[in-house]
């Protein structure tokens, strides 16, 4: 479904270019990155483990990611950016987000079971996908397709 496709594109964008973690991803609302129903350049986000606020910058990679994903989702102001298809108006669970990321690194060629060991070990759920990422021009990986 390409509702899905652009949702984790978006989403793995976030996590990777701004380092969140996996549950302030989740935690995300659409007013927090796109108040004017356009992602914005940058953001403040405070962060549920330490209760500090982070700001960050969105690259244009991303916010293009993320006003395609609001668009063919058709995310309005107030609710959560990235939803569970079980609950209406739900954010994504962290279990969900961390089989979507195991699911996405596997796709792109890198060993998951390592990189779930290190997950688990850590956090379920609040992974730095930029552990696993390099900036272009920096690795040979590629963001799927």
């Amino acid at each position: 479904m390409l509702e899905e496709r652009t949702r984790d594109l978006a989403m793995f964008n976030l996590a990777i270019d701004n380092k969140l973690r996996g549950c302030d991803v989740l935690g995300l609302k659409v007013d927090d990155i796109a108040p004017h129903g356009y992602t914005i350049d940058r953001a403040t986000v405070r962060q549920r483990k330490t209760g500090r606020p982070v700001k960050f910058e969105l690259t244009e990679q991303t916010r293009q990611a993320v006003d395609d994903y609001l668009r063919d989702a058709s995310r309005k102001p107030g609710e959560f950016l990235f939803t569970s298809s079980r609950g209406i108006g739900r954010c994504l669970g962290t279990r969900q987000y961390a089989r979507l990321v195991l699911e996405w690194i596997a796709s792109i060629g890198l060993d998951a079971e390592q990189v779930r060991h290190s997950f688990v070990a850590a956090d379920e759920g609040n992974i730095d996908l930029s552990t696993y990422w390099q900036p272009a021009g920096c690795s040979a990986l590629a963001r799927p397709n």
